[in-house]
Parts: C-alpha cells; sequence; structure tokens
C-alpha cells in the first residue's frame, strides 16, 4: 500500500511523531526508504511539509500527486504564546491555511478542530490520537501518591493555574521534560516549587517513559481558543500508564467520552481538594488509573485508528 506514499517528517516535532511516525510505523511504513516525491500518488505530512508550500504546490501540479495535511492543533496562536511573534512573522498560520485549502483530505484529532478546517475544506477527517496496546506498563509500588507533570514548553500560563496549590501542597511531584538549555523549560521550572524530581527531556520514541512509577498525572489548561482545539492526549498518556489525571474542566479534557474517568478541577479550590485527595489515598489514584487504563485501551488504541487511516490513504490512491 505504500509503495507510492511518500511521508514527509520534522524529526524534532512531537506531534510528526504522534500523527505520522508512530501510527505510520505501526501500519508498517519503511521510514529508511527514502522515497523522491515525483514517483509518489500521495504525500502525507502534519501541518506543513519540511519545505515551502509554494514548491510542494508546483510539485504536486507538475507531477499530480495527491496529499493529505494532519492538523493537531488551530493554527492561530494566542498572543501570549512563546511563538506568537515568530508565527506573525513567518505567517505561519496562513502557509497552514494554504495547506489545508490545497489538500486533497485533512485529518485532524477532533470534532471543534474539524469544524474549524471545515470552512477551509470540507473534505476533514477525525481521527483521535491513539497509542499501541503494546505500551508497556511498569507499576509504582511505593505507599505514597506520586505526582507527575509532564507538559511541554509552551505551557507556562497553564503551570501558573495551580503554582500556588503546589507550593502548599508538598506532593511527591515529578517536572518532566526539563531542558535546562531551554529558556522556556527554565520558565516552567520557576513556577514549581524548589523540592521537587526533575527528570530531563527523553527522546520523542521514550518519553512516554516519564510516567513510570507515578500514580497522577496534572494537566491545567488555560480557557483559551487555542487551547480547547488541542487534543486530549495527556489524557490518554495516563491511560495507558495506569496513572489517573486531574484536568481543567475544558475542552479537550472535558468531552462526553473521557468525562467518567478523569477528575476535573475549574478553580484553585477544586485543584488542592483533588491534589490533597489523591496524596491520601493512594488507592484511589490507582483504581482511577486502572479504569482510565481499560477506558483509553478501548478508545484510543491505535490499531483501531489506524485501520481509518488506511482507508483514507486507499480511497485517495484508487
Amino acid at each position: 500500500m505504500f509503495d507510492k506514499v511518500k511521508l514527509i517528517v520534522r524529526k524534532t516535532a512531537s506531534c510528526d511523531f504522534h500523527r505520522i511516525v508512530n501510527p505510520f510505523t505501526h501500519m508498517g511504513y519503511d521510514f529508511s526508504k527514502e522515497k523522491n516525491i515525483k514517483d509518489c500518488d500521495l504525500v502525507i505530512f502534519n501541518r506543513l511539509p519540511s519545505f515551502s508550500m509554494k514548491l510542494l504546490l508546483n510539485l504536486k501540479r507538475i507531477h499530480g500527486f495527491k496529499y493529505i495535511v494532519d492538523v493537531d492543533d488551530y493554527w492561530f496562536l494566542n498572543e501570549n504564546h512563546y511563538l506568537y511573534d515568530i508565527h506573525q512573522k513567518k505567517l505561519t498560520a496562513q502557509k497552514i491555511i494554504q495547506a489545508i485549502t490545497s489538500a486533497d483530505a485533512v485529518t485532524v484529532t477532533n470534532s471543534l478542530l474539524a469544524d474549524k478546517v471545515k470552512s477551509i475544506n470540507k473534505n476533514v477527517h477525525i481521527i483521535p490520537n491513539a497509542l499501541p496496546l503494546t505500551t508497556p506498563y511498569i507499576p509504582n509500588y511505593n505507599y505514597k501518591t506520586r505526582f507527575v507533570y509532564a507538559g511541554g514548553h509552551s505551557h507556562v500560563n497553564d503551570v501558573k493555574i495551580i503554582k500556588d496549590v503546589l507550593y502548599k501542597s508538598n506532593i511527591d511531584l515529578t517536572l518532566a521534560g526539563f531542558n535546562p538549555n531551554k529558556p522556556q523549560s527554565l520558565k516552567i521550572r520557576g513556577e514549581f516549587p524548589k523540592n521537587i524530581y526533575l527528570l530531563n527531556e527523553l527522546e520523542l520514541d521514550s518519553y512516554m517513559q516519564v510516567y513510570d512509577y507515578m500514580n497522577v498525572s496534572l494537566s491545567p489548561l488555560e480557557n483559551i481558543e487555542f487551547n480547547i482545539h488541542k487534543s486530549n492526549l495527556k489524557t490518554i498518556e495516563a491511560g495507558f500508564k495506569k496513572l489517573s489525571i486531574i484536568a481543567s474542566k475544558i475542552h479537550p479534557y472535558y468531552n462526553d467520552l473521557d468525562k467518567n474517568f478523569v477528575d476535573y478541577a475549574s478553580n484553585q479550590t477544586e485543584w488542592n481538594e483533588l491534589i490533597m485527595y489523591h496524596k491520601n489515598n493512594v488507592n484511589y489514584s490507582k483504581d482511577r488509573g486502572q479504569k482510565l487504563y481499560e477506558h483509553t485501551r478501548l478508545n484510543y488504541n491505535l490499531e483501531n485508528a489506524n485501520i481509518y487511516r488506511k482507508q483514507l490513504i486507499e480511497s485517495l490512491l484508487k
């Protein structure tokens, strides 16, 4: 099926890992075999290709291939996002819109994002983030509840939601994905208490190890338009690792499919109450983690998501 399919990957982008590398590796695509784009009938990439859209569209016109663009985030950043100025200067949103407009199909992670895409390109398909059923689980046998925050470097304002609570709670807390060489990572570190564990940034193909030996994932999220169009990836990651999760009560975390398996907080009082309850009731955390594990394996397994991917690809190769 992949003889005439070319995947364009930006190797350092986490979105490319989840939306291109991981799913297509499990479908049997061989990334070690380079293909010339002019010899392919279908090209697939996340957000933008690794070269200019102008070049891609020119090559498409000359060689006649089709392309799928995967969009996993809203293309307009909020003004306090650390990449806002760069995106404005590089016209990134306009380029993503151009990629969506000319695409033969668009894939997205959720229905809210699909609604945004439909106004530009009606051929949109929802394929949620998912993980392979073979994801290893390493339990925490500690008698204490262990908490982890594993958000990316763009989440400084999200972390501020729980900053005061964390300073008062005295919990066993790990900040995962720390990189002392990145200014944004240092900013996030500054929002956390000093007496926490730091787990350095891992390679994309092994970063899920940050959840090993943990019980509870913390996922605060600011209620802004950019955030509510994101995916519930942190819920899925926690579930596959048998962690329970405390998350902000907004989309993407708050949705009809997941709402009975996630503990939600809408304000600092609720964050404090939930964190303290989990801290003092490790068996509750483990029970919630087990239920989330069963839920995510049923609803977010990569094998099922890839069935839809395969059907879409086959329809475009006809």
